[in-house]
């Protein structure tokens, strides 16, 4: 015959009494747990799952009285210690201060204070000896005593982690996008400032080209001014030399009429000689009078062309005073090109500070990345794992329904 399909097999009367005797006190145990849950709680048990796992932690909870004498002065739940648990492990002072770092980085990064406790309780329960460093963290490691709440408060702690996490990638993402903007924003007037700068160039080299054809036409003036000079010069020795023949005619002609003067008072016989001689006279008055015009008209002619090189003197001057103030110009763009290029540079250089935190950054959201998917898959790992607690916790329900079931059926 079969209950609930657990199967009922015949058996002999002492085992019947044994297996009656034994169920009546799981029962009262049971019965007894969930009393002690309504006392401290006030509220009934959630399952049979709650009361099991209640049962179990009471019955596997190591007594500190192993000998059955009541001790008034030691009430604890725990073995009474005068240190903490790395000093009361046998070989913990032979041990060197790395094996000891390393020790508690192992059993502090995967075990509570309390469990850390309460698997040394179980420990000196079960050995009756104090435990060296391997054989505590082989036993704590086997030790299943509250292990379950152990991996739920894991599984909390690593969503907490998560959403940590997430916010903090998302934090990121927030600082990326500014940065991209800033940047953005660089590149824009790092392409304005460049644009400026090459219209500055195009205006320097027009500038440039505009003083080289001035220097050439000041450059053609000079050597016009050189051979009007020149010519200067040269009427100027030519005129000197008509003045002078014109000063030694005036002293002979003033000789002559001194010496006309003389012989008026003989007129005799040199009458007619004083006659051609008036008239030879008369002649190179004529010819003195020729020679001053002639003389008059290349002076207005060498004023007139000294007039020009003072007018030419003043245009190369003026254009020489341009010539500088292009000079000014051009030397004030250079200085500003100089500090638009280090102003460039700077741009440059923040540009690739900004690509390197870009990247750093980027290296830092890709650990996290891996980070969250070791996350995801401890946590795929745990929920696995819950699972098979709770199908278990079913499979015990189930039995224990079945165990009430078979009660009833026997009442």
């Amino acid at each position: 015959m079969k209950i609930s399909g657990v199967p009922v097999v015949q058996t002999s009367e002492s085992d019947k009494l044994i297996a009656q005797v034994t169920e009546d006190l799981n029962t009262r145990k049971i019965l007894q747990t969930r009393e002690t849950i309504m006392t401290f709680t006030g509220r009934p048990p959630k399952d049979a799952s709650h009361i099991e796992e209640v049962k179990h932690m009471i019955e596997t909870f190591p007594h500190p009285n192993l000998d059955g004498v009541v001790h008034q002065q030691n009430t604890g739940g725990t073995v009474p210690v005068d240190s903490d648990i790395w000093e009361r492990l046998s070989d913990w002072r032979s041990l060197t201060q790395e094996q000891q770092d390393e020790n508690k980085e192992f059993l502090l990064t995967r075990f509570s204070v309390e469990d850390l406790q309460l698997a040394w309780d179980q420990y000196f329960v079960q050995k009756g000896e104090l435990p060296n460093c391997s054989q505590y963290r082989i036993f704590i490691n086997n030790w299943r005593g509250n292990k379950t709440k152990r991996r739920t408060q894991s599984l909390a702690e690593m969503m907490r982690a998560l959403e940590k996490k997430d916010d903090e990638i998302y934090q990121e993402r927030d600082e990326q996008q500014l940065l991209h903007s800033q940047l953005e924003l660089v590149n824009h007037i790092y392409n304005g400032q460049l644009r400026r700068v090459q219209d500055l160039e195009q205006d320097n080299d027009i500038l440039r080209d505009n003083i080289h054809q001035l220097e050439n036409e000041v450059e053609q003036k000079s050597e016009d001014i050189n051979h009007i000079r020149e010519i200067t010069e040269v009427q100027g020795r030519h005129v000197y030399q008509l003045r002078r023949t014109i000063t030694q005619k005036d002293r002979q002609i003033c000789d002559q009429c001194s010496q006309l003067r003389d012989l008026e008072d003989t007129k005799g016989e040199y009458g007619s000689v004083i006659k051609r001689q008036k008239l030879m006279i008369k002649e190179k008055k004529d010819e003195v009078k020729a020679q001053s015009a002639t003389i008059n008209e290349q002076s207005a002619t060498i004023n007139e062309i000294n007039v020009k090189n003072e007018e030419q003197s003043a245009t190369i001057n003026e254009q020489s005073a341009t010539i500088n103030e292009i000079n000014v110009k051009n030397e004030e763009l250079n200085v500003k090109n100089e500090e638009q290029s280090a102003t460039i540079n700077e741009i440059n250089v923040k540009n690739e500070e900004l690509n390197v935190k870009n990247e750093e950054q980027s290296a830092t959201i890709n650990e996290i990345n891996v980070k969250n998917e070791e996350l995801n898959v401890k946590n795929e790992e745990q929920s696995a794992t819950i699972n098979e607690i709770n199908v278990k916790n079913e499979e015990l329900s189930a039995t224990i329904d079945e165990i009430n079931e078979i009660k009833k059926m026997k009442n």
